[in-house]
């Protein structure tokens, strides 16, 4: 989500790089499987395109959040989190290695942008 929808000033890269880049990441999938025709001819025909500009990536977004896969991805990454950590609370770790793990997990999920 970040290389789509994320703050170059944060990230570090620009906006819409895993778009020109061609990433096909679960969010671009989710987006394909949900949007109408027209929105998967759009996304389909210039993901991966280098020349993307400012107005395509906004385009691109338009058709992402739409489609509903930037909450269907929300989510998807919350559940995941949420069964990660209960796997950690359940293995055998002593204190600080678990606590050093969830605290990774959650600083590699919970971002803002």
């Amino acid at each position: 989500m970040l290389g789509v929808f994320g703050d170059p000033a944060l990230t570090g890269k620009p906006a819409g790089d895993d778009l020109r880049e061609g990433k096909r990441t679960y969010l671009v999938a989710a987006a394909v499987e949900a949007t109408d025709d027209a929105g998967r001819e759009l996304l389909l025909g210039r993901l991966g395109d280098p020349e993307l500009d400012e107005h395509g990536v906004a385009r691109l977004r338009e058709v992402i959040s739409g489609s509903g896969a930037l909450a269907r991805t929300e989510q998807r990454i919350v559940t995941l989190t949420d069964a990660a950590l209960a796997a950690l609370s359940a293995v055998d770790l002593d204190t600080e290695a678990r606590q050093a793990l969830v605290d990774l997990a959650i600083a590699a999920t919970r971002r803002s942008d």
